[in-house]
């Protein structure tokens, strides 16, 4: 059983790949050759009829797949559920409660932004103007030249209350406000959650606000699982089953603090297929953007099957990173000079 995972779905993506982070990406016309394709090769379930199929009480005809979308980008409702509607395939739409109608984009969004702006001016930290574990993160961070590469690496070593710091610092240096960001990347908000046919779409929990989990402290990762869950039931008046771990990434701990905030399922993004037996805490997803289906001269039917049907990680041609972390990061962890970019997030897929 495979699990396919999608994030922004938009109409001119050689425009908005030159504007946001490029992984996160499809466009309209791919998306729909890639489900169109999904349809006549998978039957499409929903996550709960999945999970019943791995515990072994469900068989189907074909192979199953689950369609999931994350983060909740207004793209999902403008351009993306459209498709599903039209194709009468179901999803599942994972959201950050806390950035729900708050007026802010993601955080890696609003990092990603003015990484670039930063790099372009060649803004440097100066000694002194933050507390010194902002001010490694925001060196280190600088010094990778990159901005992909300097997100992956801040998001991967730090808590999100130092990378707030290091976002607020550069808004400071740079003149920009918080929700500048949010002109190429706006939220669902909750009337449009609202407004997603409860036949087709249902929604699961992203955390409050897109916490990387084993960077934080055991009582900010149950606040993550147990508000986000609680926000999203009050506003929506349905019941949230699932959750996504943010950039894919957990531990044993929070998989168990998963589990007993009430969820019953949690998907990561290892890329590899699910079977019988699974943990539902463990489920795994094939993250996919406009390339997964692109060649040389554009859409291509062999490199789409070769990556959703996973050959080419069959073959060891595609490398499997887990999304597993250990126990104890929480938020006492300094930064660490580990290389940066040895995952492959979503993030980095460009």
């Amino acid at each position: 059983m495979q699990i396919f995972a999608w994030h922004r779905v938009v109409p001119d993506f050689d425009r908005m790949v030159r504007r946001v982070i490029p992984g996160l990406l499809t466009s309209t016309e791919t998306f729909e050759r890639q489900l169109a394709w999904l349809r006549e090769n998978y039957e499409v379930v929903s996550l709960d009829e999945a999970l019943e199929a791995l515990a072994g009480g469900r068989r189907g005809e074909r192979d199953l797949c689950v369609l999931t979308f994350d983060d909740g980008y207004l793209d999902f409702a403008e351009h993306a559920a459209p498709v599903l509607r039209r194709l009468g395939l179901p999803a599942l739409v994972y959201v950050t409660s806390g950035v729900a109608d708050s007026g802010l984009p993601l955080l890696h969004d609003r990092l990603y932004h003015l990484l670039r702006l930063a790099l372009r001016r060649r803004i440097e930290a100066r000694e002194g103007e933050v507390e010194p574990r902002v001010e490694l993160a925001l060196r280190r961070t600088l010094a990778l030249r990159d901005p992909i590469v300097g997100l992956e690496w801040i998001l991967k070593t730090q808590p999100r209350r130092v990378a707030l710091q290091v976002a607020k610092w550069l808004e400071r240096r740079l003149g920009e406000r918080p929700e500048a960001a949010l002109a190429d990347s706006r939220l669902l908000g909750w009337e449009d959650l609202r407004g997603l046919d409860r036949e087709l779409f249902s929604v699961g929990a992203h955390t409050v606000d897109h916490a990387c989990l084993p960077n934080e402290s055991p009582a900010e990762v149950e606040r993550q699982l147990v508000e986000s869950k609680r926000e999203i039931e009050a506003q929506l008046g349905r019941e949230v089953a699932h959750f996504a771990y943010p950039n894919g990434w957990y531990s044993p701990s929070v998989v168990r603090a998963v589990e007993k905030a009430g969820y019953r399922s949690a998907t990561t993004t290892e890329d590899l297929p699910n079977h019988v037996g699974i943990s539902p805490y463990r489920l795994r997803r094939r993250c996919v953007w406009e390339y997964a289906s692109r060649g040389l001269w554009g859409f291509s039917l062999a490199v789409h099957a070769c990556n959703f049907d996973g050959t080419l990680r069959s073959l060891g041609l595609s490398p499997w990173v887990s999304g597993e972390r250990p126990d104890g990061l929480g938020d006492a962890r300094p930064p660490q000079d580990s290389p940066a970019g040895e995952t492959q997030t979503a993030l980095s897929r460009a």
